[in-house]
């Protein structure tokens, strides 16, 4: 079994892969490039960038407007460019925790009505890697009849087209495994005068088996926590072969691992 420090079971994760041909990094042994203006996209080729282009210039285009608008405002560098790169580093864990968090043995689809609300404070020094150029100011488990100042905006979110949108793709992916979609809402703070504060909301389908899982600790959160403090990155493995190749690369089979050491 994976080592998982959320719940007893593999780890729910998913494989960095080129943005436009979708090729997985652990097939080719060769390191994909992120898109040098947002740090968003990924390619395995320049050729992949280019035909990928008409689809991400949107995205593109809207993460350097943020990052001139908070530039502007705080003075800070690439701000909306770091937030989504810390993201896509805590990108597991946070998955992981939401699971956690949800406890679906004891309280069967609590995803519909739950959302985990990670609150952070950018730090300012960009001589920090990515993974510390935040302070985790909070993380909690928030449901639609909660009271507080991110409730209206929690209720909208759950009930959004998007996520009626995603639940539809995970039943589509996942077929007869599907069993619900989750949600994370991360709220990254910038400025007090003027305030500027950025919603980023990510959703992920959940399978049959994984909602059988069991809490291995509580507070569920406090492994999240350590991770994102540390700067850490949880070591997983599906088993599945691409080319010749463990998707883990063969970390997670270490003597470290062995010994009970979960993380990177």
């Amino acid at each position: 079994m994976d080592p998982n420090p959320f719940f007893n079971g593999p780890a729910v994760h998913s494989h960095q892969n080129c943005s436009y041909c979708h090729k997985f990094q652990r097939c080719e042994f060769e390191k994909l490039r992120a898109c040098a203006a947002c740090g968003n996209a990924v390619y395995c080729s320049k050729e992949c960038q280019r035909s990928h282009w008409p689809q991400h210039k949107i995205d593109c285009n809207t993460a350097k407007a943020q990052d001139k608008h908070i530039k502007e405002h705080t003075g800070i560098e690439h701000g909306y460019t770091d937030l989504l790169r810390w993201i896509e580093y805590y990108s597991t864990p946070m998955k992981n925790c939401m699971i956690a968090a949800l406890n679906l043995p004891n309280y069967p689809h609590q995803e519909r009505d739950s959302v985990l609300t990670i609150q952070i404070t950018h730090k300012r020094d960009a001589t920090l890697p990515v993974e510390h150029r935040f302070i985790i100011d909070s993380i909690a488990r928030n449901n639609r009849n909660d009271n507080g100042h991110n409730s209206k905006h929690i209720i909208q979110m759950l009930d959004s087209e998007d996520i009626k949108k995603a639940v539809e793709f995970g039943k589509l992916e996942m077929g007869k495994f599907y069993y619900g979609t989750a949600m994370i809402m991360i709220f990254a703070f910038f400025s007090e005068t003027p305030y500027i504060v950025i919603p980023i909301k990510k959703v992920f389908a959940i399978q049959k088996p994984t909602a059988q899982m069991k809490v291995t600790q509580t507070p569920w959160w406090i492994p999240l926590r350590n991770i994102m403090e540390n700067g850490k990155k949880m070591r997983f493995c599906c088993g599945k072969l691409e080319g010749g190749s463990c998707c883990c690369g063969g970390w997670v089979h270490s003597e470290d691992v062995k010994k009970g050491n979960v993380f990177a």
